[in-house]
């Protein structure tokens, strides 16, 4: 603070130029005095990317006082792999067929480079195609060192300092240190091979620090499209397995027991060359384009997912793109050649459309559809929109829900329950209660008359005992049994009225 003026210095972006003004008529800086400045980046200083150790291109000046010199000393900045690096491999082979590993133009690609192994993808990208030559693992960066070391994981496993090495799950280990160039930006490396086809995750340790650094493809020997099935190239992966870099692996959809259930997928594409400007989601069903459109779509998809075209239905088409909504029916003729459920005719329909070195591609009419946006993408087999569930209405139509069709059951059948329930019914019920309402208030006959009273008084022997001990017992408890007290007590007394 005091030598520089307001503690203030200068960056000039352009100029890659720090100026600190220097306060006028203030303490002079002596020889072997040490100035300490606090740069922070969030006021807009930026280092350069990359420096060496004592790197020349770090020069100081005092203006009027000193020239230009380069700085005593100075710590390197920037030491470590560049990122991605591609990587196209054939099973078995101890060499790579990519040219170049970090490809620029692939920076701005729209949709990104996934697929190395493709020349397509890779012409369309801006890189170089040649896949004819083999070369070695060269891996680019600043400052590499030959104690650096490398290792391949399936895609799905993060780099990371407690990982173990797993040989058997694809990648040979590494073996023989680096051969780094003069410069130091290269590392060469050798005698790496892969047992099984997929995509590998490479990280990079260098300097104490992992890097994830790209990943590597790897497939087999088998020309495209064909695919490979116990190391036999074939034209179409068995029903219960699926593509995956080229070789065949099982589809975790195979076993599932949703073979019943139908499932309608939104597919992506561009547009179609048509004419007119009318979009194919406006026109009318009976159009030409559209209806040769939809025939080509389901003649086509249905022979590279190996099934029969009655299980493929397009639903509609929207526009936003060319959105066709396809339905995958259940299989109805278990004798047929293909037995996939919906769920796995999806499931290798995206695994095709992830490989963009599989027949999908080499379609011409599939050759638009979306491709994927990722290596996770690809990896975990999961895309947007997901399937819905439908079913087939009454009109032959396929819905989440079907329509309201205006009646639960026949006319006919409603008339029949309107006449025995309201007509016939109900008035039986009205007069079933009324008659028992009439037998529960109706007074049944005392149970002694007076027949058997007369009998009880003259000849008690001639009535059953139980009646015999039930009057002896009612006299005795006052009761008096089938005496009429109370009628007599009603009556006027000695037959006396009131007048």
């Amino acid at each position: 603070r005091a030598y520089i003026k307001d503690a203030q210095g200068l960056w000039n972006e352009t100029t890659e130029m720090l100026t600190f003004v220097m306060i006028f008529n203030g303490e002079a800086i002596v020889a072997d005095q040490n100035l300490e400045f606090n740069i922070k980046e969030s006021q807009g200083f930026i280092l350069p990317t990359k420096l060496q150790r004592n790197d020349p291109s770090i020069r100081i000046q005092s203006v009027n006082n000193i020239l230009w010199e380069p700085v005593k000393t100075s710590p390197m900045v920037g030491n470590m792999p560049y990122s991605p690096h591609r990587f196209c491999m054939t099973q078995y082979e101890a060499n790579v067929r990519t040219r170049e590993p970090i490809c620029p133009n692939a920076k701005d690609c729209e949709p990104p480079l996934t697929d190395p192994c493709s020349a397509k993808e890779l012409e369309r990208c801006g890189c170089d195609s040649r896949l004819d030559e083999k070369f070695n693992i060269t891996i680019q960066g600043f400052n590499l060192e030959d104690t650096d070391m490398l290792q391949f994981l399936p895609y799905e496993t993060l780099c990371s300092l407690s990982s173990k090495p797993l040989f058997l799950k694809g990648f040979t280990l590494q073996q023989y240190p680096p051969t780094i160039n003069k410069e130091g930006n290269q590392a060469t490396f050798a005698g790496f091979f892969s047992t099984k086809a997929g995509y590998f995750r490479m990280c990079y340790m260098h300097a104490g620090t992992l890097f994830d650094i790209g990943f590597a493809k790897v497939k087999p020997a088998c020309a495209s499209p064909y695919v490979q099935v116990g190391g036999t190239c074939v034209e179409h992966c068995p029903v219960s397995k699926i593509p995956m870099a080229g070789e065949c692996t099982r589809d975790p959809h195979a076993m599932d027991d949703s073979d019943m259930q139908a499932l309608m997928l939104q597919v992506v594409m561009s547009d179609p060359a048509i004419s007119g400007s009318t979009h194919l989601s406006q026109r009318d069903s009976m159009d030409q384009e559209l209806r040769y459109f939809v025939y080509r779509y389901t003649y086509e998809l249905a022979r590279l997912l190996h099934t029969q075209p009655e299980r493929i239905k397009v639903a509609s088409v929207s526009k936003g793109s060319t959105l066709v909504n396809t339905v995958f029916t259940a299989v109805t003729d278990m004798n047929a050649v293909d037995t996939r459920s919906p769920a796995a005719l999806i499931s290798l329909l995206h695994a095709l459309q992830s490989d963009t070195s599989s027949s999908f591609y080499l379609n011409l009419f599939f050759q638009n559809i979306d491709k994927p946006r990722s290596l996770s993408q690809i990896v975990s087999g999961v895309y947007d929109p997901p399937e819905i569930k439908v079913r087939e209405c009454m009109d032959g139509v396929y819905r989440v829900f079907c329509p309201y069709a205006g009646e639960i059951f026949p006319v006919r059948f409603i008339y029949i329950i309107f006449v025995v329930v309201v007509v016939i019914g109900v008035p039986m019920a009205l007069g079933l209660l009324c008659c028992i309402a009439w037998n529960l208030d109706f007074e049944t006959s005392p149970p002694v008359n007076e027949h058997t009273l007369d009998s009880l008084r003259t000849e008690p022997k001639k009535v059953e005992k139980p009646l015999q001990i039930e009057y002896a017992k009612s006299w005795l408890e006052g009761r008096f049994m089938g005496e009429q007290w109370q009628k007599s007590r009603d009556s006027p007394l000695l037959g006396i009225t009131e007048h």
